[in-house]
């Protein structure tokens, strides 16, 4: 049995020392006429802050099944999908070394893997409030799970606008990223416009602490990637997962 290789990815960080761990655990279970189940993990690992260069490491994974007319599970979800930022603080911005991974059972994607550089600007920043805009330039390699393959290089432009507010019981938690390729080639030679390798994400957050450790929450992601559906039509653009979970500090 082969281990996927994006789980090397996380225990890899998770090996490291010194970090601040949040983990949060969600799902659905359905019973009767139909039979499913969803899990939702993710994890939050940070340096601590009063190192001169720090890490972020945020993977999620999103995996479900359900019965089909005999009773056996099928696979429905199998959603993987992590950034690995490691910082250099200044005054109001921070330089980064990013990597972004991917792999989806929903649109097709084997693996799609980024590195690059970039910088975020501060906004906003009180003790309640923050407000920043990061720019990122990210070359990026891309390996299709469809027979007719399609695997391309791009080299992306990734714009992260991120707000957060934090009060004493609860925080609101967004974040978007507008990612078009201004450059996309495939193995073949050709090229793709624009329009058709474009990704933007959408992740929000509600939390309610109930303990100095321990909070719930419910969480909307939207995913548009229009990449796989300018391969196969039959893959739509878009996808929208919100998900209740619960969430412990380590």
């Amino acid at each position: 049995m082969k281990i996927p290789i994006y789980i090397f990815s996380i225990l890899l960080p998770i090996s490291l020392k010194g970090q601040r761990n949040n983990f949060t655990l969600g799902g659905n279970i359905t019973l009767g006429n139909l039979y499913s189940y969803t899990v939702t993990f993710r994890t939050i690992l940070k340096s601590p802050e009063d190192r001169p260069y720090q890490m972020n490491f945020s993977p999620s994974i999103d995996f479900g099944k359900i019965s089909n007319q005999e009773g056996k599970f099928e696979l429905r979800r199998r959603e993987f999908y992590s950034i690995l930022n490691y910082e250099k603080p200044k005054k109001n911005f921070k330089l980064y070394i990013s990597n972004e991974s991917e792999n989806s059972f929903l649109r097709k994607i084997k693996l799609r893997g980024s590195i690059g550089v970039g910088m975020s600007f501060s906004i906003m920043k009180t003790d309640t409030q923050l407000l920043d805009v990061s720019q990122f330039v990210l070359p990026e390699v891309f390996w299709s799970d469809f027979n007719n393959r399609k695997d391309n290089f791009a080299l992306r432009v990734s714009t992260r606008i991120r707000y957060n507010l934090i009060r004493k019981k609860y925080k609101f938690l967004n974040q978007i990223f507008i990612q078009p390729a201004l450059y996309t080639v495939l193995k073949d030679g050709r090229s793709i416009s624009l329009k058709n390798n474009i990704n933007i994400r959408i992740n929000q957050s509600y939390e309610f602490s109930v303990s100095k450790n321990i909070s719930i929450g419910v969480s909307n992601d939207v995913i548009i990637q229009t990449y796989t559906s300018f391969i196969n039509p039959k893959i739509k653009p878009f996808d929208s997962n919100l998900n209740l979970y619960f969430k412990t500090s380590i």
